[in-house]
């Protein structure tokens, strides 16, 4: 019998089933340069605070 070879062991898809990278390498920098710590951006902006009622339909788009 032969073993598979896995590079993962799972997929995690956002809410509509859209697997998702982001790159947020080129938002170091600016981070750096402004004081920030590095990921700060990405934290903020995906926070799930901002997005959350929407999915949830406590708002609508226009909102």
């Amino acid at each position: 019998m032969t073993v598979a070879v896995r590079a993962f062991d799972a997929v995690l898809r956002d809410l509509d089933n859209v697997v998702r990278f982001c790159d947020f390498s080129a938002l170091t920098a600016p981070e750096r340069a402004s004081g920030l710590a590095e990921g700060l951006t990405a934290s903020v902006a995906y926070a799930p605070e901002p997005g959350l009622p929407l999915l949830l339909g406590r708002i609508g788009v226009d909102e």
